[in-house]
């Protein structure tokens, strides 16, 4: 399970946008293995911001879960189904911003 601070979009798409994040886990069961790439376990504190999630299947129902962080990072779950849970723990609370995220920035504005 991963504790999560995710933005709230759904309250993001209104006429006047408010900016909002919310406390959420995301679960998931029948994991056979794990891997990660570029993620120190022991640095606790560290900030990692999911970017996607994806799911390969190999030899169905089982198959790979790739969750994506920016930064490089990543984790690799190898399950026996695809079976998860992403559930809201408590209520939203501000945000100054809407992420914008390296791979979400038009070409035109990385230019010089």
């Amino acid at each position: 399970m991963l504790g999560l601070n995710r933005f709230d979009w759904e309250a993001c798409g209104c006429e006047d946008p408010c900016y909002k994040r919310r406390r959420t886990a995301l679960r998931f069961d029948r994991v056979n293995s794990l891997r990660c790439r570029n993620i120190d376990p022991a640095a606790k504190d560290t900030v990692l911001n999911l970017l996607a999630v994806e799911y390969d299947e190999t030899d169905a129902p089982s198959g790979t879960v790739t969750l994506i962080f920016s930064g490089g990072a990543g984790l690799r779950l190898e399950v026996e189904c695809l079976e998860c849970e992403l559930a809201d723990l408590g209520p939203t609370w501000d945000a100054r911003a809407r992420p914008m995220h390296e791979i979400d920035v038009p070409a035109s504005a990385t230019r010089g």
